[in-house]
């Protein structure tokens, strides 16, 4: 079984919560998938709220507990 851990990103201006592989790299940095805005500042614009982990044998993904 193979797991791939990914930080779960909390992006504070438009809320949107996911793993950091749904944000979109770019020249400029790394855009919100919900408002497209790129991530500025880690203290005040996003952070990072946990972890999640994904199943390469069941295609399953969930969240790792702390």
């Amino acid at each position: 079984m193979g797991l791939k851990t990914s930080p779960v990103i909390h992006h504070m201006i438009c809320a949107y919560v996911g793993p950091d592989y749904d944000f979109d790299t770019t020249d400029e940095g790394c855009r919100c998938p919900k408002c497209r805005r790129v991530l500025r500042d880690e203290n005040s614009d996003w952070e990072v709220v946990g972890s999640s982990a994904f199943c390469t044998s069941c295609r399953t993904e969930f969240v790792i507990a702390p």
